[in-house]
């Protein structure tokens, strides 16, 4: 073999090896797979790095930083150490894109989600930029998406946290743009989620969120969600007035008076008040006066009957058939019964085991079509609901035979 021809062999085998170390995982060739700290998220692609990367995780995670640590899970896919979950690593760690993805990544089926660091990150990288803004809320409107579909639920912490985010987006988007559609979504997200906590800081903070769902406040599961919150910032209030916090108690009724889903409520509240404790301190009574004068801001959207009532008279229901399971679920439906009374003119009528006699215009018959008692026993009650003073059925009462007389 010639000496050319043998330095031309060298030469390859030489390249070859050197490919092969650049491809190699590595503490100190990392970087060349998934990128530095703070920029985008590379893709590791085939099945043995990926292999390789978790084996050198696992076995010897303490050659890397702990910025490159928490890429290098995210690289492969796998839940990242808790301890590399606080707001400065992942500052440090990931740009705004790959932020964004992570809390997709953290998701886990039926699982209660702590995303309290990287939503901190998120409000910080929100205040920067609009375009910043924009990201944040797309990507955040698909991470919610997919954390409804595998049942993911936030712990206290992060919610707090998350609602903190949504008013920042609300303040900083601009009004109409796409971006900020995904804020209606957000926002109900938030007050669905506040239906396990009976927390009052959580509760007030989501009054501030109430505008940005006005569309979906129609909702029965947004509007069951809302009904808990209604009742702590009413018991709230009614509390400051009772101690003689004057202070607190004015700006608490003026903020439930001047929002339009919970006005009539507070005004309600402050009428008990003042025509039912002759007890409350001079001042706190100067306070009332001055309150029952204000107005709603806005109106509320007007319910659209043909695709909302229906659902709402569901929503109903289903809250009175679980009404008998215990206490708390009993007062749920009171509420929810009372807010659809005044916000929808909805309303059921009936009682369980009440017996009445038939009426096929008020009664859905529980047997044969062809066979009818003169009198029913009321199994489900009637739920209607009335506008500018018209009537209409949405759900017929479900009855059964209380008697063996005479059919019609």
């Amino acid at each position: 073999m010639e000496k050319g021809s043998t330095n031309s062999a060298l030469e390859a085998v030489t390249s070859e090896q050197e490919l092969l170390s650049i491809a190699a995982i590595t503490p100190e060739r990392l970087n060349i797979h998934i990128g530095e700290p703070g920029t985008p998220l590379g893709a590791l692609r085939g099945k043995e790095k990926r292999a390789a990367l978790a084996q050198l995780l696992r076995d010897d995670p303490s050659t890397l930083s702990s910025e490159m640590r928490l890429r290098a899970y995210l690289a492969i896919g796998q839940k990242p150490d808790p301890t590399l979950l606080t707001p400065l690593i992942i500052k440090r760690a990931l740009d705004i894109e790959s932020c964004t993805g992570m809390i997709r990544r953290l998701a886990v089926v039926h699982e209660q989600l702590d995303v309290t660091a990287i939503l901190v990150v998120l409000e910080a990288l929100v205040s920067g930029e609009p375009a910043d803004s924009s990201v944040v809320a797309l990507r955040l409107a698909r991470a919610v998406g997919e954390w409804r579909e595998r049942s993911n639920h936030l712990n206290l912490p992060s919610l707090m946290r998350y609602v903190e985010l949504v008013r920042r987006l609300d303040a900083t988007l601009k009004p109409n743009s796409l971006a900020s559609r995904n804020l209606d979504m957000l926002a109900s997200f938030a007050i669905i989620e506040s239906a396990a906590w009976d927390d009052s800081a959580l509760a007030w903070e989501l009054l501030y969120l109430i505008n940005a769902a006005r569309r979906s406040m129609q909702c029965p599961e947004v509007l069951e969600g809302f009904v808990p919150v209604l009742r702590r910032v009413l018991a709230d209030t009614r509390a400051m007035a009772i101690r003689g916090e004057d202070e607190k108690f004015e700006k608490a009724a003026s903020r439930l008076l001047r929002c339009c889903w919970t006005a009539e409520s507070a005004r309600q509240l402050l009428n008990t008040l003042y025509f039912g404790d002759e007890s409350l301190p001079s001042r706190t009574r100067e306070v009332l006066n001055l309150l029952l004068l204000i107005e709603p801001d806005d109106p509320p959207v007007a319910p659209d009957p043909a695709t909302r009532s229906s659902q709402l008279a569901q929503a109903l229901l289903k809250s009175w058939e679980a009404a008998r399971d215990s206490v708390q679920a009993k007062e749920a439906f009171e509420e929810l019964h009372t807010v659809l009374q005044k916000f929808f003119g909805i309303r059921l009528t009936g009682v369980f085991g009440e017996v009445t006699r038939y009426d096929p215009r008020l009664h859905d018959w529980w047997g044969t079509k062809y066979s009818y008692p003169r009198h029913v026993r009321i199994v489900k009650p009637l739920i209607q609901m009335s506008n500018d003073g018209a009537t209409r059925i949405l759900f017929k009462a479900l009855v059964d035979g209380s008697d063996t007389e005479g059919c019609g």
